[in-house]
């Protein structure tokens, strides 16, 4: 396939490029940065969505929507990431592409429920997640306007080692564990309390199973099945840091589940997080003693 990336710069962007290259697709990658990330394969395109200008989409049959464009604090307000998507969406629209990829979040069903399926009601209880609902809503009303094919993805928290020359990102709450171990801290979690988090590089393989999924507009979950509970990624920290200690603080939690059962049954099974963890503080080890 002939397909147009944005966001293939960062850190999970980067892993999909990788992936749609090694699956023999023809890759241009849309950036806003003077020096791309060296991907064989992949030919990279100057250009800004925030402007609102023509974008170079002709001769494309799918268009991946990975950016996030996120102003200030004091900016989130004004809806930059919404009305940079609006304006792909209708570039590729006008461009014939027939195939849209979003990468929206699991953040699109706070508040949680003890258990969700990509089938339940959306809302978003931050301006994050209220964003990625604004834009899977744009993206189905481009949809159902122009007879479009769409593939709404949400993944949960990702991790794995970067890409070399990628950035690498963490999840919020690792990094403060990771930091508090550090300063030898108590790392305090609930029991019973974790997420469901997903591989970068797996995560890349389930985009490259959607691209065959075209049919209307498809709506995936994108977490390993199988809970990690903090307690447990708190004493892998610890071991690789060898300061901090381990304090189950509160009442035991039931953590909310997604049930990826759909997810599996259409693009194959998600395998499991804790090796992508473990390549991801690896990682973080490594950044840390060479500081």
């Amino acid at each position: 396939m002939r397909i147009v990336v944005t966001g293939g710069s960062g850190f999970f962007g980067a892993h999909l490029l990788q992936a749609l290259v090694a699956a023999g697709h023809t890759v241009t990658a849309l950036t806003r940065a003077p020096r791309p990330l060296l991907i064989p394969g992949v030919r990279w395109i100057t250009a800004d969505l925030t402007n609102f200008q023509p974008l170079p989409l002709a001769g494309h049959t799918v268009c991946i929507h990975n950016a996030l464009v996120w102003g200030a604090p004091e900016r989130d307000l004004e809806l930059l990431d919404l009305r940079a998507s609006a304006h792909l969406f209708a570039e590729a629209a006008r461009a014939g592409i027939d195939h849209i990829l979003y990468t929206s979040s699991t953040a699109v069903h706070r508040p949680w429920s003890p258990v969700m399926t990509a089938a339940d009601a959306i809302g978003g209880t931050d301006l994050y997640g209220a964003t990625k609902a604004g834009g899977e809503a744009l993206l189905s009303a481009l949809c159902h306007t122009h007879g479009l094919c769409g593939t709404l993805l949400r993944p949960g928290p990702i991790v794995d080692a970067p890409v070399p020359g990628a950035p690498f990102r963490l999840n919020a709450r690792i990094e403060a564990l990771w930091t508090a171990a550090e300063r030898d801290d108590t790392l305090e979690v609930a029991p019973g309390d974790g997420r469901q988090l997903i591989g970068a590089a797996d995560l890349a393989q389930l985009y490259l199973a959607a691209l065959n999924k075209p049919a209307g507009l498809q709506r995936w979950i994108a977490v390993a099945p199988r809970l990690i509970l903090w307690a447990d990624v708190a004493q892998q920290i610890i071991t690789r840091v060898g300061r901090g200690r381990v304090c189950l603080t509160g009442p035991a939690l039931h953590a909310p589940r997604f049930d990826v059962t759909a997810t599996e049954q259409a693009l194959g099974p998600v395998p499991d997080a804790g090796p992508a963890l473990a390549r991801a503080l690896d990682e973080l080890t490594r950044c840390r003693s060479s500081c």
